[in-house]
């Protein structure tokens, strides 16, 4: 083994002589991401009774929770195409559904022009916005049948008007 020695060595010194270095320069892109995610796809509010066109609305608290992921500010903008609650002549009103965050007071009535939900200048991972609905009920003016709207949300970058 003693005479390997000298060899080993030998071939270390070389390759140390040898050496050569090289550089590679890594680049990646991150660009601005977004996603937005509903808890269903589908509203169905519970069936209006008496005591509900009584008291003049009905609620469905925590009908929806969007789940909001952003690596940039945000908002998440909510608006329907509808001009009604489609179902027949005469329509139901689009400003008879109202929504809400859930544990805020103010309700909103939907409108078909864009509204902002939420919003904030700090990126968020799985951030869970909760919303109430509220549908406004007359007596006189509600026909029986069946109402429906499709609300249309959005997450955009905070800069986006």
């Amino acid at each position: 083994m003693t005479k390997y020695l000298p060899f080993i060595a030998c071939f270390i010194s070389l390759s140390l002589w040898g050496a050569q270095e090289l550089n590679v320069l890594v680049q990646m892109t991150v660009p601005p991401l977004q996603n937005l995610e509903l808890s269903q796809n589908s509203l169905n509010m519970p069936e209006s009774k008496t005591e509900d066109f009584d008291r003049g609305y009905i609620d469905f608290p925590d009908a929806l929770t969007l789940n909001i992921s952003s690596n940039v500010p945000w908002k998440v903008l909510v608006h329907t195409e509808d001009l009604t609650l489609t179902n027949r002549n005469p329509p139901k009103p689009l400003a008879d559904l109202l929504w809400k965050r859930s544990k805020r007071n103010r309700y909103r009535a939907l409108r078909n022009k864009t509204r902002r939900v939420a919003r904030s200048q700090n990126p968020v991972f799985d951030r869970k916005i909760d919303l109430d609905f509220r549908v406004l009920l007359d007596w006189v003016d509600d026909s029986p049948g069946n109402y429906q709207t499709t609300l249309i949300f959005t997450v955009a970058g905070n800069d986006v008007p």
